[in-house]
């Protein structure tokens, strides 16, 4: 322990401290967010040569689960005041 620990147990111990809010200017805490669920979409595959309706509407689903995440993700950085 540090030579002058009862001088700095006194400094800290002396009133309440409260850890400000951090934004894009300031050092503080930092919020958590909800979870968001991951994406369950099955991966995209190779389609090889030709592309067939199932392979194309695999990549759309894909794709469109992609976008849901990531808007959840930023839906719920901004509901907790990460993100402005």
């Amino acid at each position: 322990m540090a030579d002058n620990w009862e001088t700095i147990k006194t400094g800290i111990g002396s009133g309440s401290y409260e850890l400000p809010a951090a934004t894009t200017d300031t050092l503080g805490g930092v919020k958590k967010s909800a979870t968001v669920a991951a994406v369950s979409a099955a991966d995209a595959t190779a389609a090889g040569g030709a592309y067939d309706q199932t392979t194309a509407q695999s990549a759309v689903t894909l794709a469109n689960a992609n976008k849901a995440a990531i808007n959840a993700i930023l839906t719920n950085l901004k509901a907790a005041g990460i993100m402005a």
